[in-house]
């Protein structure tokens, strides 16, 4: 039984090289008649990943200050810049600023540098058209790390203290608005079966 085996994988093997000099490399794609290669994602598949995000969807950035204390430099003025849009500037969609720091100083000091940044991208979005009842800052100071701020042997890591002086934005999707704005709706109308006069 072991030989017929043999003999009838060698066939396969023979079989399948039959009428081509060289087989194709594994990693080189495989290329039509034209010469162009063709992707073997199916359109609708390849549809959904070029899709732009959906309007409205909750919208994130981060700014860094790599550098230190809350001024904003040229990289956090370009992201922020990007950030803007008339349709979310002007609209209700809430803003939720968190402020961050590296572990170097103490942890008053860390909380206060966090708030600080919030504070100075806070400002920026006021500048440029975001009401300030619109925005909330936290500050998380050095609680939130993105990248460990100490190195395994105990020195510091730079580039991840770096990395941790930071602001997180998120601005509110249109469905979170939606509620709010419903739930406001409901609260009105069961303040007027009582008589209550709406409060503006």
């Amino acid at each position: 039984m072991t030989r017929s085996f043999i003999i009838l994988s060698a066939a396969m093997v023979a079989a399948c090289s039959a009428g081509s000099d060289e087989s194709p490399a594994r990693d080189e794609p495989t290329m039509p008649a034209g010469g162009d290669p063709v992707s073997i994602i199916r359109n609708d598949v390849r549809a959904e990943m070029d899709a732009e995000p959906l309007e409205g969807a909750p919208i994130r950035a981060v700014v860094g200050f790599p550098e230190g204390g809350s001024e904003l430099d040229s990289a956090a003025v370009e992201t922020l810049g990007a950030l803007l849009a008339p349709g979310w500037v002007s609209s209700e969609r809430q803003v939720t600023l968190w402020g961050h720091s590296d572990t170097v100083g103490s942890d008053e000091a860390n909380f206060r540098a966090g708030e600080a940044r919030a504070r100075a991208v806070a400002d920026y979005l006021e500048e440029n058209g975001v009401r300030p009842e619109r925005i909330t800052i936290v500050s998380l100071g050095e609680g939130n790390p993105a990248e460990p701020n100490y190195l395994p042997d105990g020195s510091d890591n730079e580039e991840g203290q770096r990395a941790n002086r930071r602001v997180e934005i998120e601005i509110a999707g249109l469905a979170e608005d939606a509620d709010e704005a419903e739930a406001e709706k409901a609260g009105e109308a069961v303040e007027r079966v009582k008589g209550i006069e709406p409060s503006s």
